[in-house]
């Protein structure tokens, strides 16, 4: 009788495991943020809290994918597009090809792209490092966390994109995918 049980008993540990697995990486994302899916309409502009009025980002560090410090004064006298994005998020990687575009058509005049990862929950970053080679993606990566959430108005959703000018002031703010011919026209002006 008792061997008939041990399949059942294993079974039970098994799927316990894999529900606490999953429900632990779930929580291990902060809850300032939430992922969209296409469906962005589902959700009112006042619960993923759109930070339309922030106006400047103060100082910030970051690591990038070697660990190296980033500096956000490192970008002053740039026009920067910061773009926070995540490897699970759809819409943040169908973002991607435009944003190497971007930096491509545009470094030489002064635009600097950078990507902000939220994926949290990466033990080391050489999952990311080859994320990043696979989309050949050729600007700075770096290591999120919730202190730049914070700082960026404290944003609910990604892909979220902010355009920086010069003096560091936001110009433009972009909750989900980004619109080409708009993001292009507005780069253009500021730069």
């Amino acid at each position: 009788m008792k061997k008939a049980f041990q399949p059942i008993v294993y079974t039970i540990i098994i799927l316990g495991a894999i529900a606490y697995y999953l429900y632990d990486k779930e929580t291990t994302r902060p809850a300032s943020y939430s992922y969209i899916v296409e469906n962005e309409s589902a959700y009112s502009r006042e619960e993923l809290h759109e930070p339309a009025n922030l106006k400047q980002v103060g100082p910030w560090v970051l690591e990038d994918l070697n660990r190296g410090e980033v500096r956000s004064s490192m970008l002053e006298g740039n026009v920067v597009l910061v773009n926070f994005w995540a490897t699970w998020c759809g819409v943040c990687i169908s973002d991607i090809p435009l944003l190497v575009e971007l930096q491509d058509q545009f470094k030489d005049e002064g635009l600097k792209v950078v990507g902000i990862s939220l994926d949290l929950d990466l033990e080391d970053t050489g999952e990311l490092k080859d994320f990043a080679k696979a989309l050949k993606i050729n600007y700075p990566v770096l290591l999120g966390n919730k202190r730049i959430v914070a700082d960026f108005g404290d944003i609910k959703a990604i892909p979220s994109t902010f355009l920086i000018d010069r003096k560091g002031n936001v110009i433009k703010y972009f909750l989900g995918k980004v619109p080409r011919e708009e993001i292009t026209n507005l780069i253009e002006q500021a730069l």
